[in-house]
This record gives structure tokens, sequence and C-alpha cells, in this order.
């Protein structure tokens, strides 16, 4: 049995995953990706899978913050409503749209993470001497529904007795948690739409060094920002106002209002978690 623990594994997969990316972009490596690792084991494809999702959401980061910082907004303000008082109404006047490259990335994430959860099937199959199916994959079930052996003999009949025991084990009705129900309607809401909706949305609203909290998701034309004294409003600079921005998942999506970066990062990290469950298989 290879020693070789997935944490282990996980790392040095990165590495040589982030290696293969310099490559590809001609940029320099880390001083800690330096150097030839020889990975073992039959763990190494998950983890490659898991990795990719990380560096999906990375690229994903940087493009949200890409938009934000764009300020894909414009700052109106009228005259409050009541006439005798004397203040002004600051109002989102336009919102441009989410591009359409960040829920394709969405995508692409969610999918890596949920083909490392696959892959593991696979490799438990093998571990047990058999051939994988054409069925063969995770078993998430639908935590409103029971989780049968007609349900579970369709997807791992042929991994090992322990590991059904695991399987069972972390269903999303035992546990309570939502993590892989998500992510398995997710991917197959990604598979059967043109792309996974998000929306952008304010964390705050600033003048100048000043932040005030707010949350509002998502961002709409005509949306109140805040009310502030007229002389106020004229003392400052239009420029100084401003709007601090982050995108979530959208409003038809299981995850709805959810922030997108800080929510698959999550993901990956219950998934990585997941698949260490099964190191001694291995």
């Amino acid at each position: 049995m290879n020693t070789v623990t997935g944490q282990q594994l996980r790392k040095e997969t990165a590495l040589e995953t982030q290696r293969a990316i310099d490559s590809a972009t001609g940029e320099e490596s880390s001083p800690a990706s330096h150097g030839r690792l020889i990975l073992m084991g039959a763990q190494r494809e998950i983890w490659l899978k898991l990795s990719r999702a990380e560096k999906h959401i990375c690229d994903l980061d940087a493009a949200i913050r890409l938009f934000c910082e764009s300020k894909p907004y414009r700052i109106g303000v009228k005259p409050h409503p009541v006439a005798d008082v004397d203040l002004v109404r600051l109002f989102v006047e336009s919102v441009n749209p989410v591009p359409v490259e960040i829920g394709l990335i969405i995508g692409d994430a969610i999918h890596n993470i949920r083909s490392a959860l696959d892959h593991l099937a696979f490799q438990l199959v093998l571990a047990n001497g058999k051939t994988p199916r054409s069925t063969t994959e995770f078993p998430i079930r639908d935590p409103s529904k029971q989780y049968t052996s007609a349900f579970e003999s369709r997807k791992v009949e042929d991994v090992p007795t322990k590991a059904k025991d695991i399987f069972r084990s972390i269903q999303p009705a035992q546990t309570g948690d939502m993590t892989l129900w998500n992510l398995q309607t997710l991917d197959i809401a990604d598979k059967h739409r043109l792309l996974i909706t998000a929306q952008l949305g304010a964390e705050s609203w600033s003048v100048g060094p000043i932040q005030f909290d707010t949350l509002s998701f998502p961002l709409v034309e005509g949306e109140s920002i805040t009310n502030m004294p007229r002389t106020t409003y004229e003392r400052q600079p239009h420029d100084h106002y401003k709007l601090s921005l982050d995108i979530a998942f959208g409003e038809a999506e299981i995850a709805a209002n959810e922030l997108v970066v800080p929510y698959l990062r999550k993901t990956v990290e219950i998934v990585s978690n997941t698949i260490s469950l099964f190191d001694g298989f291995f």
C-alpha cells in the first residue's frame, strides 16, 4: 500500500500543476515549486482535478476583481421625495451586466471539483480489483430521498464494502451539510444550461475614506443607496462616492446570493477533506 497521504499528494500535484501553468504562460514559478517531484499512487488524477479547480478559482477571483474595479455602475442623485426635506438621494443610475466569461469560469471550477469525486469512485473500483462501469460515479443523493442500495449499486457497486460505509455516512441527509448536494446540483445545471448565473452586488458604499456597510444582491438600476444632506453631498467631489462590489450566485441557483469565490473555496476544502477519508484504500 502506498504510504503517501492524500494531503501530501495533493500538495505535490498542485506544485506540478503550477509548473505546467508557468511553462504555458512563460512566467517564473515560485521557489516552492522548483525541483522535480515524482507523484505516485492512484490518487494522482483525483488531486490533479482538484488542483485544476483551484486554478480556475484563482482565475475567477482575478476576473471578478478586474470587473468590479472597472466601476461597472453609475451613481445618480435626485432630490428627496419630500419637497421640504433638504436631503438628496443617491441611487444606482446604471449597472453593467456581469461578463459571460465569469459564468464560464464558475462552471469550469464546479465541474473540476465534481470530477475529482468521480475520479475517486473510479479509483476505488480499481483498488478493489474490478473494472469501473460506465455508471461508476461518486454517489451524492438528493437529501429529500432515501439513500437506497439500488441507488448505490448503480454508482459504486464494485468499491470496497468499507468505502460504501463511508459513502453512506457522508450523504447530505446524514450530515446536514448541503455542500455536496449543492455541488451536484450546480454541476448538472452547468451541463444543461448555457452557464451558471452570477449577479453583481454591493457590500458597502463609501465617501472618500469613510465606508458604510450595506448588502444588496443583486444590484439593480434605480436602487436607493442612501439619503444625505444636500450640503454634505455638494462638499465632496462626486467621484468620491463609490460602491464596494462582489459577485454572488444568481437567484436561479441553489447557492443563490452566496459570494462565488469564498463559496467555491469552501467547497474545495470540504471535497478535499472528503477525498482524504478514503486514503486507506490506496
